[in-house]
């Protein structure tokens, strides 16, 4: 697609972790290697895999801002993001003034009645409290986004027009209200026709 590159990752990416345990500086491999190419691109997003381990790591000292979702549907999800914002606290008094800061927790998977997102609330509710951005957009369980996942296509292709898709551009436009999201069916078009191409 035209104006986007896609530089994916896979299950080999793994064993990087071990390999990279007695390397120095380690954490900062990511961030220079972005350094060569950052002039070409007007935003480079970086996701992580759901772990602390040392690509997490690399992802966020390499970043400027992180956008951490949280299953709303797990009991202990609100455990991991503890351990972020301790993560995070450590990167930036041990980097340089533009370390990354946390632009918002989005609530995922959301599903209000549920006894795990009533728990889970509570306790962000409590976070925010305290300074930590929380999204006010939630993104809400829906068949859409499963759907989407089993056709590799993001859920604003897949389905438009759909709730989830809607729901998703509002989480965008909140989080990067200068950012125009267009209609996406020209971009599932011509991912259909890449897809077909390369078979």
């Amino acid at each position: 697609m035209e104006g986007l590159d896609l530089l994916a990752s896979d299950i080999r990416a793994s064993g990087h972790e071990e390999q990279l345990t007695g390397v120095s500086f380690r954490e900062a491999l990511l961030g220079r290697q972005i350094e060569l190419i950052a002039g070409e691109y007007d935003e480079i997003v970086i996701d992580c895999p759901p772990s602390l381990g040392v690509l997490t790591t690399n992802g966020l000292v390499a970043a400027d801002q992180a956008i951490v979702p949280v299953n709303m549907q797990d009991r202990a999800a609100l455990n991991g993001v503890e351990q972020l914002l301790e993560t995070l606290l450590t990167i930036q008094q041990q980097t340089p003034k533009d370390a990354v800061r946390l632009r918002a927790i989005v609530r995922n998977r959301v599903t209000e009645g549920a006894i795990a997102f009533r728990r889970n609330a509570s306790k962000l509710d409590a976070l925010a409290e305290q300074g930590v951005p929380v999204a006010s957009t939630m993104l809400k369980e829906a068949r859409a986004w499963h759907n989407a996942g089993a056709e590799d296509l993001p859920v604003v292709m897949y389905a438009p027009n759909s709730d989830s898709a809607r729901n998703f551009r509002e989480l965008m436009v909140e989080l990067w209200r200068d950012v125009e999201f267009p209609y996406m069916s020209d971009g599932a078009r011509a991912l259909r026709s890449w897809r077909r191409a390369a078979a």
